[in-house]
């Protein structure tokens, strides 16, 4: 019995400490930021932070701090705190707008800190956008953003997964951006030369100065061609026999909608001939039955 109560005990402390050793997340070291709570989580177990945020300095701006008050002595590098990622200067304030993050000259690429202090893994060098969003830091002003688009100046930057913005050249044509439609040039401009319908992809959109805007219902998207256009831009392929129309009429080529009333009238007056036709024919029955009649009595 001792025996077997020895061996339960063993297998109980097996189990605890199984339990009580905390999970890595794979992440790959040269690409991105890790994800703000699931890496604080997994590097320490707990939420508790070595680093704290000072009061409002007297340029209006935020500076990280160590638990004892002393500013932080790695910078240039992020910092991830929360749920939040913030680019600490070489200063030691927290970065808004975008920020060039400049590589390490030891490793190579910029360096980040977990909240527990201990290094993540660093990641590429190149320009960031930290939120100018926020009162405070602690409400989300200076955190990195990711996978989304901002504006620099005239010019639109998008930010990758790994929260890095790309070469404007990558994202040059029709960029949905913000739901509006943009031409962009290759260097992030809206290019106002663009007017006119422009399909991109299976969407039709109608652009004035390089801005796209999605029209509904029948539209002559180009010459001689109508499409029946839904919500979102795409053709309705059930509206058969009109989506490629030649109208040879000089007022069909001056709009659709003169072209259809013109349709309507020649049906109308089809049927009101039609109706007067049987009209004709009833009488005409009518008359050669009263005849009939008479030539009976």
């Amino acid at each position: 019995m001792k025996r077997r109560a020895s061996l339960l005990f063993g297998l109980g402390v097996l189990v605890s400490l199984s339990m009580s050793v905390p999970t890595y997340a794979a992440t790959d070291n040269t690409q991105s930021i890790p994800q703000t709570q699931e890496a604080q989580q997994n590097e320490e177990g707990t939420e508790t932070s070595v680093y704290k945020i000072s009061e409002k300095t007297e340029n209006g701006r935020w500076q990280l701090l160590k638990q004892d008050g002393a500013v932080v002595t790695e910078r240039n590098c992020f910092y991830i705190m929360g749920e939040y990622c913030y680019y600490v200067d070489a200063d030691g304030y927290i970065c808004t707008g975008f920020v060039d993050a400049a590589a390490n000259e030891t490793t190579g690429k910029v360096n980040v800190y977990l909240a527990s202090g201990k290094p993540a893994d660093s990641v590429a060098a190149g320009t960031y956008y930290a939120s100018e969003d926020g009162d405070t830091p602690e409400k989300g002003l200076g955190n990195i953003q990711k996978s989304s688009w901002v504006k620099q100046n005239t010019a639109w930057r998008y930010l990758d997964e790994n929260g890095r913005a790309v070469d404007t050249k990558e994202k040059a044509g029709w960029q949905n951006i913000q739901k509006t439609w943009y031409a962009l040039k290759t260097d992030g401009t809206v290019d106002e030369s663009v007017n006119g319908w422009e399909n991109v992809g299976d969407i039709w959109l109608n652009s004035t100065k390089g801005v796209g805007t999605i029209k509904t219902g029948w539209q002559n998207v180009a010459d001689k061609t109508w499409l029946y256009l839904k919500e979102d831009g795409t053709a309705d392929k059930t509206k058969n026999g009109m989506q490629k129309t030649v109208l040879h009429s000089p007022e069909s080529r001056q709009s659709m909608e003169k072209s259809i009333c013109l349709m309507r009238h020649r049906e109308l007056q089809h049927r009101s001939l039609a109706m007067a036709g049987r009209r004709l024919m009833a009488i005409g029955t009518g008359t050669k039955t009263e005849h009939r009649q008479k030539a009976g009595e």
